[in-house]
């Protein structure tokens, strides 16, 4: 090697070798709310068995209002050599509500422990 092209090489790997370069997302958050508000009518079949328990079936349905909203927020920063050369902020928002209909089916047991007081185990398919 030549001793004009050492000064070369080493001043390149002090260049390239002491120069870092890093991205760091920082404030990275999102936030979800949903809101669903069905009001139903509905008609319900109750047989008893004894005093206590009882069987029952059900249907009800009707409209259905609903509005969700969706949020995304992060900061990246760039940094050179441990020092801040850039930042840049992202926000994404995304919401919309509608309307629809409900219908739900299901089977409920009754248990009364009272003339007004009970406790119900139910399920069903909307």
């Amino acid at each position: 090697m030549k001793k004009s092209t050492i000064p070369v090489i080493l001043l390149f790997f002090l260049i390239f070798l002491g120069f870092s370069k890093e991205q760091v997302k920082r404030n990275s958050r999102w936030k979800c709310l949903q809101i669903l508000l069905p009001w139903t009518l509905g008609i319900h079949f109750e047989k008893r068995f004894t005093d206590v328990i009882g069987l029952e079936l059900f249907v009800c349905g009707g409209p259905l209002f609903g509005q969700c909203k969706w949020s995304y927020e992060s900061k990246t920063e760039q940094t050179t050599n441990g020092n801040v050369t850039s930042t840049s902020t992202r926000d994404i928002l995304e919401k919309g509500s509608g309307t629809g209909v409900t219908l739900e089916g299901g089977l409920r047991i009754n248990y009364s422990m009272g003339k007004h007081f009970g406790w119900f185990v139910e399920t069903g398919y909307a």
